[in-house]
């Protein structure tokens, strides 16, 4: 089953997939970046419905020097415009273990931020603005295993970005305000 794309508040129709995790949510990659504020960067995440805490956080840095639609092939997707610039290999893995009827993934940044998201299949949604200069992919996800791209709006050019993952409409509609976003420095 793959997400069905929804309008949203912004009116940008989405549907994803989204990570799975019980209890305690993010599980980290064997060897996650650490930057002189402490802070764990780019954590791989698996979520199950009625996850704690929700909202779930991932963090990391923006940007990369491939143009997002070179890597997926279209300038657009249901979800909305691939724009940006990303990494090869993805910033974050999510694996839901089960299907989410409504699952929440913002990105929440203080510079302009992209998002793709592909799942295991080869499916691809993209995000653009959905609040200001920050994307989310927001619908119904299927269970399975997500690689998620966070891009910047220039070439090389990056930003901390906390992922804020809330299966919960009223938890997703206030996420991480831009104003609580990290400061890192590598």
């Amino acid at each position: 089953m793959h997400p069905r794309p929804i309008l949203t508040l912004g009116a940008i129709a989405s549907l994803m997939p989204l990570w799975v995790s019980s209890g305690a949510i993010a599980q980290s990659r064997p060897n996650p970046a650490v930057y002189s504020s402490g802070v764990t960067l780019f954590e791989d995440i698996t979520l199950t419905p009625n996850f704690t805490p929700n909202p779930a956080t991932v963090r990391g840095l923006s940007g990369g020097s491939r143009a997002a639609s070179d890597m997926v092939r279209r300038t657009q997707s249901p979800t909305g415009l691939c724009n940006g610039f990303i990494n090869n290999e993805p910033d974050h893995t999510m694996v839901l273990t089960q299907p989410f009827p409504y699952l929440s993934l913002q990105v929440q940044s203080r510079q302009d931020t992209t998002l793709i998201v592909r799942d295991q299949d080869g499916n691809t949604w993209c995000n653009d603005n959905y609040q200001t200069f920050n994307p989310a992919i927001i619908g119904e996800w299927a269970a399975g295993t997500y690689r998620i791209w966070v891009g910047g709006i220039s070439p090389r050019q990056s930003a901390p970005y906390v992922i804020t993952l809330s299966e919960t409409p009223e938890t997703a509609a206030n996420p991480v305000s831009p104003a609580n976003t990290p400061q890192l420095q590598r």
